[in-house]
């Protein structure tokens, strides 16, 4: 088979490919997940095509969450022996300056504060353009962690106050 035909069917296999908008949603647990994704390429799509994944995460208690998202990239390169040229193909790429993530409470509000989380259901959000032959890849590393919260000063003086009182009450009853 010629290289030049090779190279046709590559391109009609782009061309067959449509340009069509993805959207996956997944639940996850409490703890560390990290995840590899691929955003696939619809059949029949052609050119570059937006997507939006979504997953849900509850918190049961007060928590920290780390989050890190970022684009993975696969190319690979396809020598034409007609020529004599190397072409370059991107298989899974997103762009970059499409390419973001946020965290959103329930009431569909950004969150900027991951270090402590309220009880309550949130949602991750990523969303893009993907551009390369088979679509984009990104990996998600995720991880919730409770927080113990540390009591303000003026509880714990109250505490220890209330302490006393009882030690006064009782010395007063042993002495009466």
């Amino acid at each position: 088979m010629k290289a030049s035909t090779k190279l046709r069917i590559i391109a009609l296999s782009i061309f067959m490919m449509s340009s069509v908008a993805n959207a996956a949603t997944s639940t996850l647990g409490n703890g560390p997940t990290n995840l590899t994704v691929a955003v696939n390429r619809v059949a029949n799509s052609v050119g570059a095509f937006n997507f939006l994944d979504i997953y849900n995460f509850n918190v049961s208690s007060l928590s920290a969450v780390t989050l890190q998202v970022t684009e993975v990239e696969k190319d690979t390169s396809v020598f034409d022996s007609s020529t004599g040229t190397v072409t370059n193909i991107s298989l899974y790429n997103i762009e970059n300056p499409s390419f973001s993530y946020s965290v959103f409470d329930s009431t569909n509000a950004v969150v900027s504060n991951l270090s402590s989380l309220s009880i309550g259901d949130y949602q991750i959000r990523v969303s893009g353009t993907a551009d390369g032959f088979f679509g984009g890849q990104y990996a998600l590393n995720f991880n919730t962690t409770a927080v113990t919260p540390i009591p303000e000063p003026s509880t714990s003086m109250l505490f220890g106050f209330g302490l006393l009182l009882l030690g006064a009450t009782t010395l007063r009853k042993l002495n009466s």
